[in-house]
Formats: C-alpha cells, sequence, structure tokens
C-alpha cells in the first residue's frame, strides 16, 4: 500500500491519529495543540541561568552602576577585555522574566545572552 505522497506505508502503522490521545511532548504539557497549530507550552519551573555580555558604549558607568543595584537578578558583574566590556551572570524565574531582564539591559548596549543548559563543573577552588 502506498501513502499520498508515493511512499511505501510501513506495516502496522496508523496514518491518521485523531481521536487518539496525546502522546510525547504534547503528553507532558510542552506543547499544546493540533500539529497544524501547535503551541509551546509553559516552561518548566526552576530558575533560568544565562550569562549575558554587554558592550557599553562610552566609559560613563554610573548608569551600569544603577542597574546593578537595582536588579537582584544580576548575581555576578565581571569587567572584561575583548569586545564586550561586561559579562553578567543572571538568574530569572522563567524565560520570560529573562527576557525582561536582558531588555532592561540591553538599555545601556549592546548584548549577547548565553542561556545555561547544564553546569557540569559549578565551583572549584584556586590552588594554593
Amino acid at each position: 500500500m502506498r501513502t499520498r505522497r508515493g511512499c511505501p506505508r510501513r506495516p502496522g502503522r496508523v496514518g491518521n491519529r485523531s481521536g487518539q490521545q496525546p502522546q510525547g511532548a504534547e503528553a507532558r504539557g510542552a506543547v499544546r495543540g493540533s500539529r497544524s497549530r501547535r503551541s509551546l507550552g509553559p516552561s518548566p519551573p526552576g530558575p533560568r541561568l544565562a550569562f549575558v555580555r554587554l558592550r557599553y558604549p562610552h566609559g560613563n558607568y554610573k548608569p551600569f552602576h544603577d542597574l546593578l543595584v537595582g536588579m537582584t537578578e544580576i548575581l555576578e558583574a565581571h569587567h572584561v577585555t575583548g569586545d564586550d566590556c561586561f559579562v553578567l551572570k543572571v538568574a530569572a524565574r522563567s524565560m520570560s522574566d529573562l527576557e525582561a531582564v536582558t531588555g532592561r539591559i540591553a538599555t545601556l548596549g549592546s548584548v549577547t545572552t548565553s542561556v545555561v543548559y547544564s553546569s557540569p563543573l559549578r565551583r572549584r577552588a584556586v590552588a594554593p
């Protein structure tokens, strides 16, 4: 038997799953809706850790320091060499909160955000 695309159909496979229970990501709540209208579900709970690189356009650091005082989501701030001026370690409650945090940081200059997938090495003490 052939499908509409002319490819042989595998034996034991059902072509139409309408009426069946959702499977995989849809069953876990990560994806909602039919194939034609899927949307991502809410992100799983827990903080989102990211590193935000900031290119600061001038030498007046007062607005930057004011931002650091007012944003508890920024855990660390490092003045670095290279194209970027600062590297910030940021923790947000959700992806939408991370988007808002990076948006506020971006009012000072160009930003690049790297979201942490995992941390195989969290901390290491410097050997004496």
